[in-house]
């Protein structure tokens, strides 16, 4: 008997709750299996996203939180304004 087999099998005496976690497993397992794999492992996170947004590269100095948190503040105002 094949392991298909043996899950068929499996599968036809369990109860409705234990087919429901199967599933989810192997929901999870085709997700985690069906994703592209990563290009270049040494990226970081905002490298893999496409670098940085251009409207802090031309914000100076972002290497206080303060000065980040008023750049983002003002490109949301300004696209803010724009939409009214």
């Amino acid at each position: 008997m094949t392991l298909r087999e043996q899950l068929l099998q499996e599968i036809q005496v369990s109860t409705d709750r234990q087919i429901e976690e199967l599933w989810n497993i192997l929901q999870t397992i085709q997700a985690s299996t069906d994703r592209p794999p990563i290009e270049n492992e040494n990226q970081t996170i905002l490298e893999r996203m496409g670098g940085m947004p251009t409207y802090l590269l031309s914000s100076g100095n972002l290497s206080s939180r303060e000065a980040r948190k008023q750049a983002i503040a003002d490109h949301l105002r300004k696209r803010h304004d724009r939409r009214k």
